[in-house]
């Protein structure tokens, strides 16, 4: 007896319009799945209608019965007149993300064949941001990036980059999510011992704005995702790899966030607040 995959094929080649025309409703496929089923009406040569969504284990009444239209989703075609309106493609811009990122942070194994220095990546008017650091021109964060010597201090250091994409609002820039895990077995900025700590980071939000020349003008770090995860307290960027090793910076910014008084209070502490003041309700005159 043949599988249930090659009864599909055989029953496809002999047939393939009667096969399409058995394709199940939408029924949560997906729209590349529909076109597929669409298209192997009229070729006999098109993708094999297959592909579904099973929504395996998803309670009925959860599972979506036709393609659900997002209201506010992003136009494509105004998405796609805006990257039409830079020169350098989507590839490009995130080939030379990539480059970037391989000479700033150095690490064991990086790619750097045209033995590129930050200088060469960044433009006269480059400037970095992170959540509370910024603007750094581009001396400025060259010196001050470099003090940290973040490879010496994790030489078996990993970032795990994904999700490269270009931003449909600009289409000079790069955004792209960081990870980072490492354990600190050397000096960190030239002069703390190692801790051997092993660090996690959240996952970060990041972002390389470039001009015509394929130079960085812009470079943004630090924006955490999920506070929750990792071991640096919440915080992203050098500020975390500071925290997670025991080294957290002697300010606030620099530290793991904590609510304010009268934040806590209205946030967190309402009820009680509440219940302090009903008593005073049946003395003091209430405004109206």
């Amino acid at each position: 007896m043949l599988p249930p995959l090659a009864l599909v094929l055989q029953s496809t080649l002999r047939d393939p319009i009667r096969h399409s025309s058995t394709c199940a409703p939408w029924a949560a496929r997906s729209a590349k799945a529909n076109a597929m089923c669409e298209a192997a009406s009229d070729s006999p040569t098109a993708p094999i209608c297959e592909a579904q969504l099973s929504f395996a284990g998803v309670l009925p009444k959860l599972v979506p019965t036709a393609p659900v239209v997002l209201s506010g989703n992003l136009d494509v075609d105004v998405e796609a007149r805006t990257s039409q309106s830079f020169a350098l493609s989507e590839e490009e811009l995130i080939e030379l993300t990539k480059q970037f990122l391989n000479v700033q942070f150095d690490f064991a194994g990086a790619s750097n064949p045209n033995n590129l220095t930050l200088s060469d990546l960044l433009a006269d008017n480059f400037e970095f941001w992170g959540p509370v650091v910024g603007p750094l021109g581009k001396d400025t964060f060259a010196e001050a990036f470099g003090s940290f010597k973040v490879a010496d201090a994790f030489p078996d250091g990993k970032n795990d980059y994904y999700q490269f994409h270009r931003d449909p609002y600009d289409p000079a820039r790069i955004w792209f999510i960081t990870r980072f895990e490492g354990k600190n077995t050397g000096t960190l900025a030239g002069f703390l011992p190692a801790t051997n700590k092993k660090v996690e980071t959240p996952p970060q939000a990041q972002s390389c704005t470039f001009n015509a020349q394929g130079q960085i003008t812009k470079f943004t770090i630090g924006y955490v995702l999920d506070r929750n995860l990792g071991n640096t307290g919440g915080l992203g960027g050098v500020y975390g790899l500071f925290y997670a090793i025991g080294y957290g910076l002697p300010f606030p910014e620099g530290q793991p966030w904590q609510p304010s008084p009268p934040y806590f209070l209205l946030t967190r502490g309402g009820r009680f607040v509440q219940d302090l003041l009903k008593p005073l309700q049946s003395v003091l005159p209430l405004s109206k």
